[in-house]
């Protein structure tokens, strides 16, 4: 009986080591070091597939590709119509027939791109904005089936990719003053914006300045159908009165009312708040008065050139000759723009602009210009043949 027992007990022993040893091996297999299971898990899921790999980058915008009747020409048989659309725009016609002349080559003027294209012109300029552009849209796309570049100004026409926009950035443009004037606001405090429109083209610059800056905040915003004309010069003696802390005061149009109302609510220059000033040369004569009267005054003019109409005329001329539009070079909402560069005015550069414009006198019609060399358009904006 006893030796019965001590084999059983024998027994048992020899199942628990058993039993031991398999707990001690399953230990070991779970304290693995949170490294190496790491190790093991990414050395499986790096193997992903072929197929699941990120494509190669390629760029986002093409050339226009035009249909068989667009054809080459010989300089003495380029013809370039252009659509003339703002009266207001002088400088810009000017720019346009100056480019034609440096060129030598006949420029003919047209109420509309239909008429032009009777006219068998060999590319179209057509003068717009971001309010009108749309409306003309369809015409733009007659030109391209008939084998007639269109290059736009100043607008994009949504929805269509059949015609080169050459303009500035809008959102960069707006983009400048709203930056500077953060900078000179230290990154807070109250300010008011005015840009009147629909949908006008730089709202993306205005969403991210606040986006960057919390802690600068819009008191008021005069947008869509505010009128400048009626409205902004007495409303700054209102914005003054009612906002004393007031910092700036941001406007896209008729910046010259800024000035004016501040005048009338009798503010001293040292107090006045950050305003940008227009981009002529009735708002440079106002901004040389402000500083005479105190040297510490400072503001910023951002130019919207005339001169993408010279632009466009050798966009037009390099491409009929046979130079291919750089991809690279495209950009916009539709990938079809030629973006020109922003001039801008400050206090250290101030006096020179003066200089080139003081003998063209003093009138809100006389805008601040620059336009592209024919060098600078034919390197950035084409490919070497």
């Amino acid at each position: 009986m006893n030796r019965k027992k001590f084999m059983l007990a024998i027994t048992l022993l020899f199942l628990l080591s058993i039993l031991l040893a398999g707990c001690s091996e399953t230990a070991a297999a779970v304290s693995e070091t949170p490294e190496e299971q790491s190790v093991e898990s990414s050395t499986e899921e790096d193997v992903a597939p072929e197929t699941e790999e990120a494509p190669v980058d390629s760029p986002t915008c093409r050339a226009i590709e035009f249909p068989d009747r667009f054809t080459l020409k010989e300089p003495q048989d380029i013809v370039i119509g252009y659509v003339k659309r703002f009266e207001w725009k002088a400088q810009q016609d000017t720019d346009f027939q100056q480019a034609c002349n440096e060129l030598g080559i006949q420029c003919v003027y047209g109420d509309d791109i239909p008429q032009l294209i009777d006219q068998g012109v060999s590319a179209i300029v057509q003068d717009a904005d971001y309010i009108s552009v749309d409306g003309i849209a369809g015409d733009m796309d007659s030109a391209w089936q008939n084998g007639i570049p269109v290059f736009v100004l100043n607008a994009v026409p949504s929805g269509m990719n059949h015609a080169y926009t050459v303009s500035i950035d809008y959102n960069q443009w707006a983009a400048i003053s709203l930056e500077w004037m953060a900078e000179k606001m230290g990154g807070e405090g109250e300010m008011i914006l005015v840009y009147p429109g629909e949908k006008p083209p730089y709202m993306e610059a205005i969403e991210e300045f606040f986006a960057k800056y919390p802690d600068i905040i819009a008191v008021e915003q005069k947008k869509e159908k505010y009128n400048t004309n009626d409205e902004l010069q007495p409303d700054v003696v209102n914005f003054v009165n009612t906002y004393p802390n007031l910092k700036a005061i941001w406007t896209t149009e008729q910046m010259d009312r800024v000035y004016w109302g501040l005048e009338n609510a009798e503010v001293v220059v040292e107090d006045y708040p950050l305003l940008v000033t227009g981009a002529n040369t009735e708002g440079l004569d106002m901004w040389i008065h402000k500083v005479e009267e105190d040297p510490t005054f400072e503001s910023i003019a951002v130019v919207d050139p005339a001169g993408v109409a010279y632009d466009a005329v050798y966009a037009a001329y390099y491409l009929l000759i046979g130079y291919s539009i750089n991809d690279a070079a495209l950009g916009g909402e539709n990938c079809t723009t030629l973006s020109v560069p922003i001039p801008v005015v400050t206090s250290d550069n101030l006096e020179e602009w003066w200089a080139k414009y003081e003998s063209q006198g003093v009138s809100y019609d006389v805008w601040l210009d620059e336009f592209m060399t024919p060098e600078t358009i034919l390197e950035q904006w084409f490919l070497e043949k």
